[in-house]
């Protein structure tokens, strides 16, 4: 796949990935080969059509993010791993971009990714890709610390949601330990 089939990303997405989509996100088990097949093009359009993405409709880009998180969650590690790794190229692609692409985006979607990567990253079911999901908690809250995401997600309130998250998830975790983590989070994001 080239840069040159971009303007054609938006049929693609009609003609192959929308049906696709409605025949796998039943269950994480059938149509193994589709599924496989499908992550690489997700993988492909996000390396070679980028930008192709953000004239998508919102609907579709939504279905596109969505699917990102799906192979997150998935049980096969080779699915999520795939998965992982295009949410990753794909949030790096993204704030290295304009502003005026990934503020609005991330307006959208950035509680959304947090609170599901924060669910897998937390399932034992995921431990496979630990590295990655950690990676990718890692983009996130670094471009919070570093000030690019002020305007959709202030540092406080990511700091409260990560805070009121996980203290919900885990009950028997003290304040402090939470307080722990979250601020661990923060700091290491400062590190280089």
């Amino acid at each position: 796949m080239s840069e040159s089939i971009s303007s054609e990303v938006h049929r693609i997405f009609e003609m192959v990935f929308e049906c696709t989509c409605d025949m796998i996100k039943g269950d994480f088990q059938s149509y193994p080969d589709h599924r496989s097949k499908f992550y690489d093009l997700l993988k492909a359009i996000n390396s070679h059509c980028f930008q192709a993405l953000f004239f998508l409709p919102e609907a579709q880009l939504k279905l596109y993010v969505d699917s990102l998180i799906w192979a997150a969650k998935h049980e096969q590690p080779q699915v999520a791993d795939s998965g992982l790794h295009v949410l990753a190229q794909f949030l790096e692609k993204l704030l290295s971009g304009p502003p005026q692409v990934y503020v609005p985006f991330f307006k959208q979607y950035f509680f959304v990714l947090l609170q599901d990567l924060l669910s897998v990253l937390t399932d034992t079911f995921h431990k496979s890709g630990f590295k990655l999901q950690q990676h990718i908690l890692l983009q996130l809250v670094n471009a919070v610390e570093c000030g690019l995401l002020n305007e959709a997600a202030p540092k406080q309130r990511v700091m409260e949601f990560l805070f009121d998250l996980i203290g919900k998830s885990f009950p028997t975790l003290h304040r402090s330990q939470v307080e722990i983590f979250v601020l661990g989070c923060f700091n290491k994001a400062r590190q280089p």
